[in-house]
This record gives structure tokens, C-alpha cells and sequence, in this order.
């Protein structure tokens, strides 16, 4: 029963990594950008060449001056498709 039990608990994790993040990739596969959330829902991306990162882990969003509307955390992903083009 324990085994079950840490098996599903460790696919619900790997689960909601793959839910939470997108990942792109230039055509001959040496650029990769990834688009995640944090655990306050801020958009965030980091840029790697070849393997190696290029820009660190950033957060994303916009603070608009004099307005009451939040652009920087509270974010979720409801919906994700994959293509390519």
C-alpha cells in the first residue's frame, strides 16, 4: 500500500511540473525558452543555448502605475495545446 500511495503522490507531482510549464525550442534545437508559474502564479521564463543558460529564471508582468489591477502574481494556466509550425 505504500508503494502505491508514494507512486501516486510522485506522478501527481511530475504531473503538475508538466501542467505549470511550457517549454520552446528554436527549429535546430539550440535555443530553449521556458514559460512556468510560481507558486504565487507569477509568470516567469528562462533561456538556455545549447544546454547552458543564457538568461537565469525571470519573473514576467506589468506594474501599471496609478491602477489597482495586479499583472505580476495571481496568474493561472487554464488550457495549454502544443504545435508546431
Amino acid at each position: 500500500m505504500l508503494k502505491k500511495s508514494t507512486f501516486l503522490l510522485l506522478a501527481g507531482f511530475f504531473i503538475s511540473l508538466f501542467v505549470e510549464a511550457q517549454v520552446l525550442r528554436s527549429p535546430d534545437g539550440n535555443f530553449q525558452m521556458e514559460f512556468s508559474l510560481t507558486d504565487k502564479g507569477e509568470p516567469s521564463y528562462q533561456l538556455n543555448f545549447k544546454n547552458k543558460p543564457v538568461v537565469l529564471s525571470s519573473l514576467l508582468g506589468f506594474d501599471l502605475k496609478n491602477d489597482e489591477i495586479d499583472l505580476l502574481r495571481g496568474f493561472q494556466i487554464k488550457n495549454s495545446e502544443t504545435s508546431s509550425k
